[in-house]
């Protein structure tokens, strides 16, 4: 069981989709995306606890991605003014708060320097929005060495900054509606099923009550002596 613990803590920092956007006059509203699994890791009690959804929430420049899981939501909320995020976590009863400034941010971005991508005159859609196709090539020790996967992304939602905090995506000039994550041999794969342009409050991007500030060392710290 500690092992899952350990994997799921993963997750909260390497899966979650980084969404955030620079520009004012583009898509508010939820993006609904169902989650398939791939892997050698994978196990019949892992597959019992791993998500099957997410929801992208976009307003201008804010976004929050929640990530539901058998032991609590995982958040996370950017705010591309400032270029600072939080990650919210709901683990076995505790609330978490994980802030991360700028300079932090700018870290992750640096984070796979060797990543090459490469665009595609590819297209297909996805729902109800034309995509572009990207294919990604990554050296990172968490992927288990090279890895290569496609992306499609529109560009027709606007926020084309929205990828700004992704170690990962943040060459990819749109609002990505299929990828794959792979994490320590884990392939998530994420397909946008339904885009809704509703109003959204500002209250959407506040930390809520409850939770309690930690640094990540904390959190690791926390869990990895369960």
């Amino acid at each position: 069981m500690k092992s899952i613990y350990q994997f799921l803590l993963a997750a909260s920092f390497g899966l979650l989709l980084n969404f955030n956007s620079i520009a004012q006059d583009s898509f508010i509203g939820t993006i609904f995306y169902k989650i398939t699994f791939d892997g050698t890791v994978l196990d019949d009690e892992m597959k019992s606890i791993l998500p099957n959804e997410m929801v992208v929430i976009l307003k201008n420049n804010k976004s929050k991605s929640i990530l539901p899981t058998a032991m609590g939501d995982q958040i996370t909320i950017f705010n591309g003014e400032s270029k600072a995020r939080v990650n919210l976590i709901d683990i076995l009863g505790q609330k978490i708060a994980i802030k991360e400034s700028s300079k932090e941010i700018e870290i992750e971005r640096n984070k796979y320097d060797k990543t090459t991508v490469n665009l595609s005159i590819e297209t297909k859609e996805i729902a109800g929005y034309l995509c572009k196709k990207a294919e990604i090539e990554v050296n990172a020790a968490d992927s288990d060495g090279v890895s290569k996967f496609d992306v499609f992304y529109t560009e027709e939602l606007g926020n084309l900054g929205i990828n700004y905090s992704d170690a990962l995506f943040n060459k990819i000039n749109g609002v990505m509606l299929q990828y794959e994550i792979n994490t320590k041999g884990l392939i998530m794969k994420f397909t946008a099923e339904k885009i809704q342009a509703t109003e959204i409050s500002d209250e959407e991007f506040k930390i809520p009550a409850g939770y309690k500030e930690m640094t990540k060392d904390e959190l690791i710290n926390l869990f990895g002596n369960m």
